[in-house]
């Protein structure tokens, strides 16, 4: 889809790389892509890196004070960590700022001959750290 809309004009680009812990042949920090790409904030971030996404956000919490991005969509692969374990880094999560305003499940393993039970989930979060502009300060709800 990436060749179809990334003519002349247009504000998106797409690069075969993935998003990783480390510069590699294959993989890319968000730091450095955020550097190549000239960009200081992201509004909304959509990953599924397939299984990282654990040591990815935790070199996340490392390198940045607060994350630069307001909101984070993210396909979590649960069955590759111990409760305990999960339950810790989703614990980091919420202390580096995101709070999970929506979720789903992905029934893709229901499906798959390979696999019979439902594991990933897709999450979306808010990055509270920040001063938001999605929800204008002082923002109060006609009722």
């Amino acid at each position: 889809m990436g060749q179809q809309i990334s003519g002349g004009g247009t504000k998106l680009r797409f690069k075969s790389v993935g998003l990783g812990v480390n510069n590699t042949h294959n993989l890319i920090t968000l730091a450095t892509l955020m550097t190549e790409n000239g960009h200081v904030w992201i509004d909304v971030l959509k990953i599924d890196i397939e299984c990282a996404e654990f040591a990815t956000l935790e070199s996340w919490f490392d390198s940045y004070n607060v994350l630069p991005f307001g909101q984070l969509e993210l396909e979590i692969h649960s069955h590759r960590l111990s409760f305990p374990d999960f339950y810790n880094w989703w614990e980091r999560l919420e202390s580096n700022g995101l709070r999970a305003f929506s979720s789903k499940i992905n029934l893709y393993p229901c499906i798959n001959p390979k696999v019979n039970r439902p594991d990933l989930m897709e999450y979306s979060f808010i990055n509270v750290h920040i001063s938001n502009t999605l929800v204008p300060s002082g923002f109060r709800p006609k009722i």
